[in-house]
């Protein structure tokens, strides 16, 4: 007896109502692996991100703009800093290295970042092919930008943050393109201070240099700590102790987040607990054509394999599906910096077996209960 085609036969003879338990059992499924991916890609990426600098150095105002606007990239900072204040920095007791970043201009929405030349490598990011900035109006590229830049072409930028607005007349050119990150900088391009300052200071007479902040690394945790109360308060500036800010931060707004995680949690075990209902009513509803398959002779296994191979092609169709839902979201947090592909896999393949467990689990009790049952009785109620 061919079960996968009585099976198919069965579906495609209540194809509407199929197609809308699919359809629900999709949607379960692609929350399930989009919340627990989102969570993860988050955590790996502020973890990764705060661990680029120890303090970053801006205009005066609020830690968390700093924080944003510095490290993570979501926000704009209030104004520029003088360059003057790269040398009182460096002299302080404590400090290992400091990087120089500007920034205000965009080419297609991707920010231009202009670095001096030890960012990258404080930052421990490496070249995935091209080379360095060495020349006037070199610029390197992240990952995810290849397909908008290649290496050897030029593009010019626009100043300010939106897509649309004046455009400069200088012109960059890609040397080379940094391997993945897992962070914001792989939607990012990268220039030398010198650059960035001759574009915003085109036909002019430099002589006032200034930065959008500056990002220390410290010898040891306890110069981190006191190099942040000095600069905050000897310099005309603000200091931001990154892990403390951060740790500061996520304590404000943990009951935020713990209503979030609490209703996320609710809505997963609402969508579990659809996904088993589901099954269940499928085969609920055919209870009569299973007391008449026994009642012509058929052996329970063949009821077994009947309902598993039903739930299974029901099963694929919904996983086909939430695999199309679920890259599609991955397409749109991938558009905002947050690569949520890699991190579908686990949660995916755990929802695999959880449902083919699942599915076993139901068709063997569902055996169980029409073995129990006497089908004269299922055919007299159903009929």
């Amino acid at each position: 007896m061919n079960y996968g085609y009585i099976a198919w036969a069965n579906l495609t003879h209540r194809l509407s109502r199929n197609i809308l338990n699919a359809s629900l059992l999709a949607i379960g499924i692609a929350t399930l692996i989009v919340i627990f991916s989102l969570k993860q890609t988050i955590d790996h990426k502020i973890e990764r991100e705060a661990t680029i600098t120890d303090i970053a150095v801006g205009s005066k105002g609020s830690p968390l703009q700093i924080l944003l606007s510095h490290i993570f990239h979501l926000d704009i900072a209030n104004s520029n800093i003088d360059y003057d204040i790269v040398k009182k920095i460096k002299r302080l007791q404590g400090v290992e290295s400091v990087s120089l970043i500007s920034m205000g201009d965009n080419f297609e929405r991707s920010k231009i970042l202009g670095v001096s030349s030890n960012f990258l490598e404080n930052a421990d990011f490496s070249l995935l092919t091209g080379q360095s900035i060495k020349d006037e109006f070199d610029a390197i590229i992240g990952y995810n930008l290849q397909s908008k830049l290649k290496i050897g072409q030029s593009f010019e930028t626009v100043h300010g943050l939106a897509e649309e607005g004046d455009h400069h007349d200088d012109h960059y050119k890609v040397v080379g393109i940094l391997q993945k990150t897992d962070t914001i900088y792989d939607n990012m391009i990268f220039t030398s201070l010198e650059s960035y300052w001759d574009v915003h200071n085109h036909g002019h007479h430099r002589h006032k240099l200034e930065l959008t902040g500056i990002l220390i690394k410290t010898k040891s945790p306890i110069f981190t700590y006191n190099l942040t109360d000095r600069i905050n308060k000897k310099l005309n500036v603000q200091a931001v102790n990154i892990r403390l800010t951060l740790a500061q931060t996520m304590v404000k707004f943990a009951k935020l987040f713990n209503i979030l995680q609490f209703f996320g949690l609710i809505f997963i075990i609402a969508s579990l607990l659809s996904i088993i209902l589901i099954l269940l009513n499928r085969i609920s509803e055919q209870k009569a054509e299973y007391a008449l398959m026994i009642a012509l002779g058929a052996r329970y296994l063949n009821i077994f394999r009947q309902l598993f191979y039903e739930n299974l092609i029901l099963l694929s169709f919904s996983l086909i599906s939430a695999a199309l839902i679920s890259f599609g979201f991955a397409s749109y947090f991938n558009s905002l910096g947050l690569d949520v592909t890699r991190a579908m896999l686990m949660p995916a393949t755990y929802l695999i077996i959880a449902l083919l467990a699942i599915n076993f689990l139901i068709s063997v009790i569902f055996t169980l209960v029409i073995a129990k049952s006497e089908p004269s009785r299922i055919l007299r109620h159903e009929y």
